[in-house]
């Protein structure tokens, strides 16, 4: 899936949906309060989600 206002690719994968994107939409509230940019966020994992950030040019 893709965060529409930020263009974020978030992956997720097909089990335990409703508790990974609780962990994500955790992530996204952090990284505005940051102000970091993403450009990936996995939550394929079972028990993290790993971010990329986006490089700055």
């Amino acid at each position: 899936m893709t965060l529409i206002k930020t263009g974020v690719q978030v992956k997720m994968g097909e089990d335990q949906v409703v508790l990974k994107a609780a962990r994500v939409s955790q992530v996204v509230d952090y990284l505005e309060s940051r102000q970091f940019d993403a450009r990936v966020i996995d939550a394929n994992l079972s028990k993290k989600v790993l971010v990329r950030l986006r490089k700055d040019p």
